[in-house]
């Protein structure tokens, strides 16, 4: 039994925007493609894939002998059938809609045709939420248009089976005894591998209450529970039949610039107010403890491929230098002029580094006006009110693509700016990694040169389980293939 921080509040993989809802897709459902441990792109339910040299055509070999849960073999019917589904109903859609044709060579081999190059598809289609998850094909010709798949429909390829779903109450995972595990690996990897279900059942029991959570793991109601008070580590850390984990690099807290409001639209101003920061004290801030926090100015995680340290080598993350923000400030006729800064309640932590940020501004001589609501207040007054900067967080990037918001035309809090355009664009025109690395460390460096926003370092998460709870290791999602009991 397991205690999550809420129940998902739907399910259907391709439409349920909610991480919860992606935690029991990953048990259930299986994807062509995926990341391994490092965030690296690796097949699936694909035995191998390539393009042609333009890249407007994309073929899958598939491989063979995969079973779904009502126990019907994949085919390339299937993949076809779940590709035509996401894109009528997934938030996604836009990411597919080039698709012209799928074209079917076989039980198992398609391709898809685009009517525009498509360079960046693996990485498209690997990305874990609301993706492109693999239903049967008669089973989907029997869900309504645009209507959520039920739970008799929930029927994938993956380790477990959902068994049953209460609502606010649990949700039952039940291992799949006829899984056919991807024997091109030795262990499981990311959210792929060789995949085991070790365990009968995985019931999910929302417990939204974080002090509930906490008790019931040391009373022993719990085997793991999810998501806990970073303040409680001290003492679950010296449970004698306790295990902590510390999950690194989920969330970043972050400060986001509105770039069409004087001061902040000269990058002089912005790159003064990057210069004030301890980050440091920032950091502790949010996480509270030392063990729940560490100093980082990538904007991809140390755990990620993607890894780029670039505002370290410029020396322009956590700069600790009020002296250069004055001299810089005076350089764009800063003279003690209001700036706005929102921030919110709702979240504990940002609300705490708004506090520290607003004590640092003003020391350096900035007059600061923090201006403190509710997430949805915040929100509307972002869009309706001038402010000069917020302060949020942002989570994990699955691939380089993720930082389209950036660009001009997703009118991001107004973002605009032809370098980081051009970047982006760039990004999306390569296929191959080592290229499309570089390209995004050249985005990193433009990020903290014009600075649209500013990093604060990565956040991490407590969870806790049971000792003889065994091969539990952390990732995105809570997983718990390859996890068994042994009391």
């Amino acid at each position: 039994m397991v205690a999550m921080t809420a129940s998902p509040p739907a399910l259907d993989p391709c439409i349920a925007w909610t991480t919860l809802s992606a935690f029991v897709a990953v048990h259930v459902m299986e994807e062509l493609l995926t990341y391994d441990e490092e965030w690296a792109i690796i097949p699936q339910l694909a035995r191998d894939y390539y393009a042609n040299d333009d890249y407007t055509e994309w073929t899958f070999e598939l491989r063979e002998g995969v079973l779904f849960h009502n126990g019907q073999h994949m085919t390339s019917r299937d993949v076809k059938a779940s590709f035509r589904r996401t894109i009528e109903v997934s938030p996604r859609a836009s990411d597919f809609a080039g698709i012209d044709e799928i074209h079917l060579e076989g039980d198992h081999q398609l391709t898809l045709v685009f009517s525009e190059p498509e360079p960046v598809l693996p990485a498209l289609i690997a990305i874990p939420w609301v993706g492109v998850p693999i239903f049967p094909a008669d089973v989907l010709a029997e869900v309504e248009e645009n209507e959520h798949i039920t739970m008799e429909q929930y029927i994938g390829t993956g380790p477990f089976e959902i068994d049953e779903w209460i609502p606010d109450e649990h949700l039952r995972l039940v291992r799949f005894e006829d899984y056919v595990p991807d024997t091109r690996w030795e262990a499981p990897t990311g959210l792929g591998g060789r995949r085991t279900a070790y365990v009968d059942e995985v019931l999910m029991v929302p417990v939204p209450e974080s002090g509930s959570r906490v008790a019931g793991i040391i009373a022993g109601d719990y085997h793991w529970a999810h998501d806990l008070p970073k303040i409680e580590y001290y003492d679950l850390k010296a449970h004698p039949d306790l295990e902590t984990v510390v999950q690194k690099g989920m969330r970043a807290p972050m400060l986001w610039f509105n770039t069409t409001e004087s001061p902040m639209d000269d990058v002089r101003m912005r790159q003064a107010i990057q210069a004030v920061f301890n980050h440091e004290e920032i950091m502790l801030a949010a996480a509270e403890l030392e063990e729940f926090y560490r100093l980082c100015g990538s904007f991809f995680f140390q755990e990620q491929v993607w890894y780029c340290d670039i505002g370290e080598q410029l020396g322009l993350y956590d700069q600790r230098d009020p002296d250069r923000a004055r001299e810089l400030a005076e350089e764009t006729g800063y003279d003690g002029e209001e700036l706005v800064l929102l921030a919110t309640s709702d979240y504990h932590w940002m609300y705490r580094t708004a506090i520290v940020m607003d004590e640092q501004l003003r020391e350096a001589g900035f007059n600061v006006d923090l201006q403190v609501y509710d997430w949805p207040a915040m929100m509307t007054m972002r869009d309706e009110t001038v402010w000069h900067f917020n302060n949020t967080g942002d989570s994990i990037p699955f691939d380089g693509s993720y930082f389209n918001y950036w660009h001009t035309d997703q009118d991001w809090i107004g973002h605009s700016n032809p370098r980081i355009d051009d970047i982006l664009e760039r990004g999306m025109q390569h296929a191959d990694f080592e290229t499309r690395y570089e390209i995004y460390c050249e985005l990193s460096r433009a990020l903290y040169e014009e600075v649209p926003v500013i990093k604060f370092g990565d956040m991490h998460k407590l969870h806790a389980h049971r000792d003889y709870v065994h091969g539990f290791v952390p990732f995105w999602a809570p997983r718990f293939w390859n996890v068994w009991i042994e009391e």
